[in-house]
């Protein structure tokens, strides 16, 4: 980006402002400018989350920020201007471009693996997810409540829209336990998508885990269907610009290295589970622990369905079930 603005080929302005993120816009894309208290961030740091298109700003630098959405932004030599503040770039400190990867080198899953990876996801659930509020994780803990014995969802009064988050949910899972239409999927996940609250809403965040998984497990005629459903969405504008670009990069198979360390524990019977977790429930308000909830529902899902049959009551004998 600043390099485009250096050569005149952008225009940039400010798309948003949050307490310590500022969202810049250049030709459809989002660019974020993110506070750290550190002086420099390394990606083994807690406060790294591997966001793509981002810069980090030492959190006193980030505070002089005075500016408003739709201010023009700037390039002075070798630094942007946006309001009054001025931010210099340095590319070994504060660039990481490597924020999303490819799926690789993950361990294959087998039936005792993941199953002991959900037992230890849904024990530590209810705890870290509890000042959460609403959102994906309340619908996870609802609708796989009853076969989790006692991990059900908190008392919290239900608006109307958590109400639309989860039955629109529930119709995406029950069209996979029963192998419904591919077609149908497709359509369901479009509608569905940009439902709940957030920047990134809580229905995208849940889409991103299960795509990670499907690609995991190599569902791949439902993993078509739900990167259908997104792309048909997206190009409706049906969810918030912040979320295209982050649906976008997931059904181009490019994920955040957090995630991908959640699907690794989820593969090996649970191992780090607590530490990932904990970590996950730092990125946004709920997004972490609502894709964390989307992928542990496509590996629930995924043990009684596979592209061959019924992997619960017998071995179905498909070249691509994972069991």
């Amino acid at each position: 980006m600043a390099e485009d603005l250096r050569q005149g080929r952008k225009k940039v302005w400010v798309h948003s402002i949050f307490e310590k993120a500022v969202n810049l816009e250049a030709e459809g894309h989002l660019y974020t400018l993110l506070a750290t208290e550190k002086e420099t961030l390394l990606p083994e740091d807690k406060e790294y989350l591997g966001v793509p298109g981002s810069a980090y700003a030492d959190i006193k630098n980030f505070k002089t920020i005075k500016s408003v959405s739709g201010e023009a932004v700037y390039l002075r030599e070798h630094r942007i201007q946006i309001g009054e503040a001025y931010f210099f770039f340095s590319e070994p400190v504060v660039f990481f471009p490597d924020a999303f990867f490819q799926i690789k080198d993950l361990p294959k899953g087998n039936r005792a693996g993941i199953s002991k990876g959900l037992i230890r996801f849904d024990t530590f659930l209810p705890e870290i997810a509890k000042d959460k509020g609403a959102g994906a994780g309340l619908f996870y803990m609802d609708y796989f409540g009853a076969e989790n014995r006692g991990s059900g969802g908190f008392q919290i009064q239900k608006d109307c829209l958590q109400t639309e988050l989860e039955k629109r949910l529930a119709q995406v899972c029950d069209l996979l336990r029963v192998r419904g239409s591919e077609r149908e999927l497709a359509k369901i996940v479009s509608r569905t998508v940009g439902a709940g609250v957030g920047l990134t809403p809580s229905a995208d965040d849940f889409f991103c885990g299960m795509f990670l998984a499907m690609n995991c497990l190599e569902w791949e005629t439902v993993k078509k269907a739900v990167e259908a459903g997104i792309r048909e969405a997206v190009g409706k504008k049906r969810t918030t610009r912040v979320s295209e670009e982050m649906l976008l990069f997931h059904v181009g198979h490019l994920f955040p290295r957090i995630y991908l360390k959640l699907a690794e524990a989820f593969l090996t019977g649970g191992g780090d589970m607590e530490k990932v977790m904990e970590r996950l429930s730092k990125v946004g308000h709920s997004s972490g622990i609502d894709m964390a909830c989307g992928m542990a529902a496509a590996f629930r899902i995924f043990m009684g369905v596979c592209e061959g049959g019924d992997c619960v009551e017998k071995n179905c004998g498909s070249k691509k079930c994972v069991f």
